[in-house]
């Protein structure tokens, strides 16, 4: 079975595959130290709360998210949010999770505490990724597919945002 594993600064990974778990890195060593089953098709990246507590798993396969007790390492909840579940973070004061649902189109917002999706809504042209900033400034970004070959990008940011001098390479390869 062919495996990616990727792994998220909190310190927990996502391996897709068959089977997927969400593994937890020790940082002295960098080896898995524990595992958690999300029982999802293709779970791909991970976001945890401020406190640690509870990671939440967006799977692109199974459209779905997956809430974990991290310190229990157990599974919470697998919520519905939309075809292609990929993007996903944690809101700054940790009570809702968005969540980018690329097949679809949408964004679905889901109650931290109550693990239930209290927001959907429409985001067309291939949406892929959400990222809150620290400071609570806002990031809007739109993403325009021009053809199969093409897509513009663009971006506003009213937070910490990206120094003047970088922009013009933020995108180069």
């Amino acid at each position: 079975m062919s495996q990616r594993t990727v792994t998220e600064p909190s310190g927990a990974a996502g391996r897709a595959g068959a089977q997927a778990e969400v593994l937890e890195i020790g940082s002295e060593r960098g080896a898995a130290v524990a595992s958690v089953e999300t029982g999802q098709e293709l779970s791909h990246m991970v976001a945890a709360t401020p406190d640690g507590k509870r990671a939440f798993v967006s799977s692109i396969g199974s459209g779905t998210v997956t809430a974990i007790d991290v310190g229990k390492r157990w599974v919470l909840s697998v919520i519905a949010t939309g075809k292609g579940a990929e993007g996903i973070d944690v809101s700054p004061d940790g009570s809702s999770v968005w969540v980018v649902n690329r097949a679809a189109d949408t964004v679905s917002v889901i109650d931290a505490a109550t693990l239930k999706v209290t927001a959907t809504f429409e985001s067309p042209k291939f949406p892929i990724r959400v990222k809150f900033t620290p400071d609570g400034g806002r990031v809007k970004v739109l993403a325009l597919r021009q053809g199969a070959d093409q897509m513009d990008l663009v971006v506003a940011d009213t937070g910490i945002a990206i120094p003047l001098e970088d922009q013009t390479v933020i995108f180069q390869k």
